[in-house]
């Protein structure tokens, strides 16, 4: 069984593309999630921060950008 999981944010930065020793694609990135749920006394909603990251794919940066 896979398990699938589904984040909307926003993009932090650009998307960082590098390789591998052996020369597979990796892209990072870093979303901001804002929570559900009332906001709190100040009126902002609590923001999480998730760290992400790509295996084998070239485009994934070009894509996250656009």
């Amino acid at each position: 069984m896979l398990n699938d999981t589904a984040i909307m944010g926003r993009l932090t930065a650009d998307p960082e593309l590098r390789r591998t020793n052996t020369g597979t694609p990796v892209c990072s990135f870093t979303l901001a999630v804002e929570r559900d749920g009332k906001p709190g006394e100040d009126g902002k909603r609590a923001t999480d921060f998730i760290d992400c990251c790509l295996l084998y794919t070239s485009d994934a940066a070009d894509e996250a950008r656009s």
